[in-house]
């Protein structure tokens, strides 16, 4: 259990920055097509 705790703390940071990233890829394409 330690390992998998381990593990997700160690990964939920890249995900959440993988899904910011993606966020603002998104906005900035939506922006784009509307100019």
């Amino acid at each position: 259990m330690a390992n998998l705790t381990n593990l997700s703390v160690r990964w939920c940071p890249q995900i959440r920055d993988f899904g910011l990233q993606a966020l603002t890829s998104l906005r900035s394409l939506r922006t784009l097509s509307i100019a």
